[in-house]
């Protein structure tokens, strides 16, 4: 696994190695969906106003912390 992972998001790129196949290093386009509950849509909607930042920022500032 190459790139680092910062408050601006991942930087490079994840691939396998030779040894595990041959598959080169694919670099990310740094956007995915995801499915989940809309009880959890609605709670995350409230952390935003809670503090006063994006739906977006809230969701990678989670993702940056389960990932530290």
């Amino acid at each position: 696994m190459t790139g680092t992972l910062n408050h601006n998001g991942y930087t490079g790129s994840v691939g396998f190695s030779e040894a595990e196949e041959k598959t080169p290093d694919k670099p990310f386009k740094g956007s995915f969906n995801i499915r989940i509950s809309p009880e959890l849509h609605r709670a995350l909607a409230a952390r935003t106003k809670q503090k006063q930042k994006s739906l977006n920022a809230v969701i990678r500032d989670a993702l940056e912390a389960a990932c530290r």
